[in-house]
């Protein structure tokens, strides 16, 4: 491709130096190269560009541009949406992690894109600290998963065998290392979900449990008594529905100080009623 005189601009450098990253990797990308892709002298770029970290700086946040998360009202699946998106542009480019990794986003309209799943996230209880974290970490997990998967796909470093790493370790002194040969090697997305998974499980533990909402009284308050009498006040839940923290863990309450069940299923309080309690 040759570029016309006064045709030259940043968003057509940019192109350029993608079509040069799918060619011959992130290293490939010179300005000679990409000069060379246009059709023009080097010094022909720094007349847009005023040095090789700012076109990839450029680059970058094309990607970025490209990163739009369907937004939801679970700060869970914000997390998960946020992070495979992220990854499915990664996995676009050749060498798109190592790429993405620590560069500067050049459009200042992309920065209000946080609003939402922070918004997301405080709304469900966590500080803006917690929040920025949570995402951060995201975003960290999932660059440096694309950048060793790409580098594993790339063949630099040999062909990754998980049958001959096993036999590297003698399964009657370390047989969980050597049965470890399979989850290491295992699909690449099997191995994210379960990496981001873990991830969203700990910020899980920094969420408030929602409060179960109460809808009327017992209807027969005295027409039992189990075991236990361990008192404390308990709030009935309709429909047998037991309530549950934003994990789906049934959430611990103190036994009900009428009845003083000690089951967590026992219909004690009418037909509409599930006396729930923790021993």
């Amino acid at each position: 491709m040759s570029a016309a005189r006064g045709s030259l601009s940043t968003g057509v450098i940019v192109g350029a130096a993608f079509r040069v990253l799918e060619r011959s990797g992130l290293s490939g990308v010179t300005a000679r190269a990409v000069a060379a892709e246009l059709g023009v002298r080097p010094s022909a770029l720094y007349h847009h560009l005023p040095d090789m970290a700012t076109l990839l700086d450029e680059m970058a946040t094309a990607m970025r541009r490209e990163m739009n998360a369907q937004p939801s009202p679970r700060w869970d699946a914000t997390l998960r949406e946020t992070g495979r998106t992220v990854r499915r542009v990664l996995l676009t480019h050749r060498d798109g992690g190592r790429l993405f990794a620590g560069r500067r986003l050049r459009d200042p309209s992309l920065l209000p894109a946080m609003e939402e799943p922070l918004r997301t996230l405080t709304s469900a209880g966590l500080s803006l600290e917690l929040a920025v974290g949570a995402l951060q970490s995201v975003l960290d997990l999932t660059v440096g998963f694309v950048i060793e998967q790409q580098h594993r796909a790339s063949g630099e470093s040999g062909e990754y065998d998980p049958t001959a790493r096993q036999s590297l370790v003698p399964p009657d002194r370390f047989p969980l290392t050597s049965a470890a040969s399979g989850p290491l090697f295992d699909d690449p997305d099997v191995r994210y979900e379960i990496a981001l998974g873990l991830l969203v499980d700990g910020v899980a533990a920094h969420v408030p449990p929602t409060p179960a909402k109460l809808s009327r009284a017992c209807a027969t308050p005295r027409s039992c008594a189990g075991p236990g009498k361990l008192g404390g006040r308990w709030p009935p839940y309709a429909d047998g529905v037991e309530p549950r923290d934003r994990r789906g863990r049934t959430v611990g309450l103190p036994t009900c100080s009428i009845h003083g069940c000690c089951t967590r299923s026992t219909p004690r309080c009418g037909p509409a009623w599930t006396v729930l309690a923790r021993c």
